[in-house]
């Protein structure tokens, strides 16, 4: 029932934007290529099912859509059509929604064809789409023969445009997911780009591996050249799962950002605020369990970033590298270039559970090269560390300063199951926490409730299932209260993706 709720309400956004207007069925590229001087806002342009192969699609109308009446490109029945070979598909324009089309390899496309882009043309300088959907589109092994070949499957260009309730899964080449790229036209190294506002929300990133362990991010936002860019990106209840050999699944390489109520299962990378600074990351649920020791958490470099409200177990990189475990505070490099570490200043980290995890827990100060800037003001508060796997120091540890910072404010977390001499961490009992299996939360007797201090409720005034802390919250990501949850913390397939598959389509997923 929950899945034909999800369903219904993606498929009555859709029927709402497109109730308006004419649709045409088209048979070909050139009569889709017909229509682009014709259409007119409120108009649905519809491929009609079966295979396009090699189908470069432009989908840049002469006419502009509105807020209330987009052009829309859409399948005859959604997911009958499947583009390979060399697709493409050109999203330019304004107020356009694409809905509901399927992409399936092997691919021909060549390196640097990136297979989705919001612009009408390959040139650098095209930021003119903007208030755009992709929607209700499955993309599965869309590879080329050659691994090393670098494409994304969409690149995100323009303004306040959306990735909504698509599917991903089998990229076995170079070249993100999912990228945003920012406008440079006319600026120098450094200076910052106009501020992009797109959100990326409910979709499912499945398996994906990579020739090399690089470049193979499911998103990825900016890159060292916007790391000052104010983004005001938002990328939020997507699920990501089975993603090997990629140390970052999702990378921020740009200015306030939001990251929150996402789900990472089994996967070798972990969420990283690789530049930039003013981000938020908030409310993700992080299971790690895949027996290659890769999985890691939340990784923080920049400045005044907050990582809040998260919750992570079985986590099993923190023993294998400075770099994956569950929380990692890194080192700054002194003189950086854009493309290196800058300095952790300002950084607050508070109500986040950790559970079962390979330690240390929280790893302050982790470096990668000298000289080194150490982490410059760091907020730790109401923080649980529960069971920390491990032998031998730091590994033990709830929490491991490999550098200090210079000011800290350690203040009211717990841990259980680890050591630690550090101030501002209390030991407590094993009964913090009730549960099995892939979760675990404060039971009425824990005695991690109302021991949180009250300092950082303004940052937020609900746990990570959207209730109301008290005045003296409870410690970790949840708050033990009779009220009613807020939203689903744990995202399954059912939750994410287009809202045709396995309904109304004859393909299957492999």
């Amino acid at each position: 029932m929950k899945y034909i709720k999800v369903v219904f309400l993606a498929g009555c956004m859709v029927a709402t934007l497109v109730a308006q207007g004419t649709s045409v069925l088209v048979r070909t590229v050139a009569q889709f290529n017909q229509q682009m001087p014709k259409v007119q806002p409120g108009d649905t342009i519809k491929l009609q099912n079966g295979v396009w192969t090699d189908a470069v699609l432009v989908f840049a109308p002469a006419a502009l859509g509105t807020a209330t009446k987009p052009i829309v490109l859409t399948a005859q029945i959604p997911g009958n059509v499947m583009l390979t070979g060399a697709s493409q598909l050109f999203i330019g324009g304004t107020y356009l929604v694409v809905d509901g089309l399927r992409f399936e390899g092997p691919s021909t496309l060549a390196d640097g064809k990136d297979l989705i882009q919001f612009r009408k043309t390959t040139s650098g300088t095209d930021h003119n789409t903007n208030h755009s959907i992709l929607t209700n589109c499955f993309i599965q092994n869309y590879n080329p023969a050659d691994p090393l070949t670098d494409y994304k499957w969409v690149t995100l260009y323009g303004t306040y445009n959306e990735v909504r309730n698509c599917f991903f899964k089998g990229k076995t080449n170079s070249g993100s997911t999912i990228v945003v790229i920012y406008n440079k036209t006319g600026l120098s190294p450094g200076d910052p780009s106009p501020s992009s506002y797109h959100r990326i929300h409910h979709n499912q990133f499945d398996y994906r591996t990579m020739p090399g362990s690089n470049d193979g991010e499911s998103i990825r936002v900016g890159d060292s050249g916007s790391s000052f860019s104010p983004g005001f990106n938002v990328v939020e209840y997507n699920l990501f799962q089975n993603n090997e050999r990629e140390v970052e699944v999702v990378t921020n390489k740009s200015c306030d950002n939001i990251y929150r109520y996402n789900t990472f299962i089994g996967n070798d990378g972990h969420m990283c605020l690789r530049h930039g600074n003013r981000c938020r990351v908030e409310g993700n649920y992080f299971y790690g369990k895949t027996g290659r020791g890769l999985s890691g958490g939340i990784r923080v470099i920049g400045e005044d970033h907050v990582v809040i409200n998260n919750y992570m177990e079985e986590l099993e990189g923190g023993t294998n590298s400075n770099l994956r475990a569950p929380i990692v505070v890194m080192d700054g490099q002194v003189g950086t270039a854009l493309n290196g570490y800058y300095q952790v200043k300002n950084a607050l980290i508070a109500f986040n559970t950790i559970v079962n995890c390979n330690g240390p827990g929280i790893w302050v100060g982790a470096k990668r090269s000298t000289p080194y800037a150490q982490p410059l003001n760091l907020t730790l508060a109401n923080n649980l560390i529960y069971n920390i796997k491990g032998a031998g120091s730091p590994n033990t540890l709830a929490v491991y300063e490999e550098d200090a910072p210079i000011g800290k404010s350690y203040l009211t977390n717990f841990y259980v199951g680890s050591t630690t001499t550090m101030s501002g961490f209390t030991q407590t009992t094993t009964d913090a926490l009730t549960g099995t299996g892939t979760l675990y939360r404060p039971a009425a007797t824990s005695p991690i409730l109302s021991q949180g201090t009250s300092a950082y409720l303004a940052t937020t005034a609900v746990d990570l299932e959207g209730r109301t802390r008290d005045a003296l919250p409870d410690v970790g990501a949840f708050e033990h209260t009779t009220a009613q949850a807020q939203r689903s913390f744990r995202l399954s397939p059912m939750d994410v993706g287009p809202n045709w598959m396995n309904l109304s389509c004859s393909c299957l997923v492999k």
